[in-house]
């Protein structure tokens, strides 16, 4: 089980612990340092909004599809308040499934996440995940009644469950919005701490106006190690503090560095600038191309394909099939049908060898360009490879980067651990066997079977003649 890294942390602590159903061993840390989520301001319900506060399903599910996994929520949105609750519980009771849900544990703090167990003994079980003195994880049981007092008046859970179709996340649009957010935020801010105002007016700005920047982004700039901010802000937090010991009527300017205040929010929108940009990475077997063009691939349409993972660009750089007629002095066709054998497991990839030696066969001695893009205006992904896309524009060339010996890169990733690279003769006979219907659901697919000659045909021969 895991425990809340930070005082606002709840929400990502409870996806950690869900995700340990997953077998997947992460902290909320690593959820919101690995995702957008430092670089995203946003404004809603007249509060400004950043770091654990920021939990929009896309953002998440944009860090989660690397586990083949969404971030679900079902609302209760019909009804009275009082129906939408009971309707909640009912669902509790029948369910079998870790659900996050929010309470009220206390009258005076704000709803909180926690991870309904289970209903057992005629009460509702539920973890709250911050540490307590004995440094154990608190255990709350609640009666159906003391259930119903302490439900969030937006009545819903959220659940994580196994997906397979991948939306690409508009990342321009968030981070010129987060941007935008920023530069409303800054004036909103300066405006404030230069008027006067009295102890109940600050104290009901705290968490709208001040919370985002002073409380959340505190902790953002520390887990994300940027030093100078994170200074910068203790400083104003202190002074932001100091001034709530004076009760009367005052002006915030005269107690904190608005010139400090404006030096962070330059700061915040650098950092937003530098990463808004998203990479975008292509392999091929070409040098030196300006523009990428789109083709007609396996799915009928031209696009140019690309992903966010530079090991998977690089191993489309050579096919396999290619590398067989090549090594045994075949006439090449016009167009090799594609084979690259690989998997991910937990984001990372997994080159899969599918008879011996093929990984060295195919890519031992081959050079591959890597080439970093442009993002395009309009991205998709027909794949279904959460770390895939496709645009129907060209593509900008920002970077060019030749790799000699693509094999030799590979397995240097292995020893280093970005790749995992499952050799033929670790395969268990269940695992071989599950590839060889894989391969004769392939050859059904494209309805090869009548054409012998054709390349993919040809290969499979040589490499799989049980089949035929």
């Amino acid at each position: 089980m895991k425990f809340m890294t930070f005082n606002n942390s709840c929400f990502f602590t409870a996806l950690a612990n869900l995700l340990e159903d997953f077998d997947i061993d992460i902290e909320d840390r690593d959820i919101i340092k690995d995702s957008y989520i430092p670089y995203i301001f946003s404004f809603k319900d007249n509060v400004y909004h950043s770091g654990y506060s920021i939990q929009e399903a896309d953002v998440l599910n944009d860090y989660l599809k690397q586990y083949i996994l969404s971030f679900k929520e079902k609302k209760y949105t019909t009804g009275s308040l009082e129906e939408r609750k009971h309707n909640l519980i009912k669902e509790l009771r029948k369910t079998k499934y870790r659900k996050i849900v929010s309470l009220k544990l206390y009258s005076n703090e704000e709803w909180h996440a926690t991870i309904f167990e289970e209903f057992r003994d005629s009460q509702f079980h539920f973890t709250n995940m911050r540490r307590n003195d004995d440094n154990r994880l608190t255990r709350i049981s609640l009666t159906y009644d003391e259930l119903f007092e302490k439900l969030a008046d937006v009545v819903q859970y959220g659940y994580l469950e196994r997906d397979t179709k991948f939306i690409v996340l508009n990342k321009k649009s968030i981070f010129n919005n987060s941007l935008s957010v920023l530069n409303s935020y800054m004036v909103a801010l300066k405006e404030y701490v230069n008027n006067s105002y009295d102890i109940e007016k600050r104290i009901d700005s705290r968490d709208k106006l001040f919370k985002a920047l002073l409380l959340n982004y505190l902790d953002i700039s520390s887990l994300m190690c940027w030093n100078e901010l994170h200074n910068d802000l203790k400083i104003l937090q202190r002074q932001y503090l100091d001034s709530f010991k004076v009760k009367d009527v005052i002006r915030l300017s005269d107690y904190m560095d608005v010139k400090l205040i404006g030096k962070c929010f330059l700061k915040i929108k650098q950092l937003i600038h530098d990463n808004k940009s998203i990479k975008y990475y292509h392999g091929s077997k070409i040098k030196n191309l300006k523009q990428l063009h789109p083709s007609v691939s396996i799915h009928d349409k031209e696009y140019v394909y690309l992903t966010t993972k530079k090991e998977v660009a690089l191993m489309y750089t050579v096919n396999a099939i290619e590398s067989f007629y090549e090594k045994n002095n075949l006439d090449k066709p016009k167009k090799f049908h594609p084979w690259y054998s690989y998997g991910f497991k937990n984001g990372k990839l997994q080159l899969e060898e599918y008879y011996e030696g093929a990984i060295e066969e195919t890519y031992k001695g081959k050079s591959g360009v890597l080439y970093e893009v442009e993002e395009p205006m309009i991205l998709s992904n027909p794949t279904n490879i959460f770390c895939a896309a496709v645009t129907e524009e060209e593509v900008g060339v920002v970077k060019q980067t030749e790799i000699i010996d693509l094999y030799e890169l590979f397995i240097q990733y292995e020893k280093e651990g970005i790749i995992d690279i499952n050799w033929y003769h670790s395969l268990t006979g269940n695992v071989k066997k599950h590839r060889i219907d894989m391969i004769k659901e392939s050859i059904q697919h494209f309805s090869l079977t009548q054409d012998q000659n054709h390349n993919y045909i040809v290969f499979l021969k040589a490499k799989f003649p049980e089949l035929f």
